[in-house]
């Protein structure tokens, strides 16, 4: 086969799935909920995988020149080395979208911020009431905007120029004109705009 066929007949889009463990219970989880797969034991949760084994995928992923990976769980940010293996594909120069509940973030906030071209995908149920019952864990959607608000301080200060706030605001459903508050104007600082944003989208929704 021609290296050209290889190539076109090759997956456009990768997904890493590259944990079932998560650390909630949501209501409706496939996997952890009452009903789920993994609840019921019909997988477990052992990281069967090494980082060295998700990195030979991608090293096989770059020779097709696929450009986007999804890396997804149960909770992502659960699996041993994840910020080893998303700075490597990163170096690939393939391009990131991770989902997370948002509430481990904070523990890699750091690293995150430094990594480009990445998506991060924030799941939300609703409003705090909706969203903590959803999560069956109090206090998660005061954990999940802490988190992002921490992850716009972080990259105001080591980013030239605007964040990349507007892609991560669509992830909680705010439309492309709102998320123009993020935006560096009126003085404001990101944790600010952040808890005029959230107010504005729960308000209206």
């Amino acid at each position: 086969m021609k290296s050209k066929d290889v190539h076109s007949a090759f997956p456009k889009f990768i997904s890493f799935t590259v944990t079932n463990s998560c650390n909630l219970r949501c209501r409706m989880c496939g996997q952890w909920s009452d009903e789920g797969y993994v609840a019921n034991q019909t997988t477990d949760t052992q990281q069967r995988m090494r980082l060295e084994d998700w990195i030979r995928l991608v090293d096989e992923i770059a020779q097709h020149r696929i450009r986007f990976i999804l890396v997804r769980g149960g909770e992502p940010f659960l699996c041993k080395g994840i910020m080893e293996l998303l700075k490597y594909i990163n170096a690939k120069g393939i391009s990131l979208s991770v989902d997370t509940n948002g509430t481990l973030i904070d523990r890699f906030a750091d690293e995150l911020s430094s990594i480009s071209n990445m998506h991060i995908t924030f799941s939300v149920d609703g409003p705090e009431e909706v969203h903590d019952d959803v999560r069956k864990l109090k206090g998660s959607y005061t954990k999940i905007r802490n988190n992002i608000a921490l992850l716009l301080d972080l990259e105001w200060a080591k980013s030239a120029i605007v964040p990349r706030t507007p892609a991560r605001a669509s992830s909680f459903g705010v439309s492309p004109l709102r998320s123009q508050v993020y935006l560096r104007t009126a003085g404001m600082t990101p944790r600010e705009t952040l808890v005029s944003l959230w107010s504005d989208v729960h308000l209206e929704g």
